[in-house]
């Protein structure tokens, strides 16, 4: 009895939490969030798109990321990364 009653407390525990996901695909990443009583939702970006760039720039003054990187690219194409999650907790030399 007392196992049942730890695993319907757990449950419950887990029922009550929210829970976010990340989606690194390689040329978009996406962000999810799942809330209890709710149905899972996609959270948009600040330019209310489902889906973000997966780009970083660096210039000299100016570190730009997403759509931003995108078009800064023209002005900076040596320092402008594409697919910057391939590059998630891997060596640098």
């Amino acid at each position: 009895m007392k196992n049942l009653i730890v695993a319907v407390m757990t449950v419950f525990a887990v029922t009550q939490a929210n829970i976010i996901g990340f989606d690194l695909g390689n040329t978009f990443f996406k962000v999810t969030l799942m809330r209890p009583g709710s149905p899972l939702s996609i959270v948009e970006n600040t330019t209310s798109k489902r889906k973000t760039e997966s780009m970083l720039t660096i210039g000299n003054d100016v570190r730009l990321w997403s759509a931003d990187a995108f078009n800064g690219a023209a002005k900076f194409p040596k320092t402008t990364f594409a697919n910057v999650q391939g590059y998630l907790a891997k060596e640098f030399n």
